[in-house]
């Protein structure tokens, strides 16, 4: 007997709006992360910070995304996907 349902692969794939919203904001989001790496040689330099100082920068980057995954889940939940998606990049960007 033949299958008859549409398989996913012989549909083709299109970029809607929301797609290209989706590859602007995890573009920012690797920005995000990618960017304290040459910033913080830069502000050892330029403010004589010491080396303890210099990786609480990191650490405080890596407790923020903790925090960010763990209240996610519940934020989604209370306010939904959409909102959330569209909040989201707009708080990555003032912080």
């Amino acid at each position: 007997m033949k299958n008859t349902t549409p398989s996913l692969l012989s549909q083709p794939f299109v970029r809607t709006r929301f797609t290209w919203l989706a590859y602007i904001a995890l573009g920012g989001f690797a920005f995000l992360q990618a960017s304290p790496g040459p910033i913080v040689p830069f502000l050892h330099t330029e403010m004589h910070l010491n080396y303890t100082v210099d990786s609480l920068h990191m650490s405080a980057i890596a407790l923020g995304m903790i925090i960010a995954g763990l209240t996610g889940n519940l934020l989604v939940r209370r306010w939904g996907g959409g909102s959330c998606s569209g909040v989201g990049p707009l708080v990555c960007c003032w912080a």
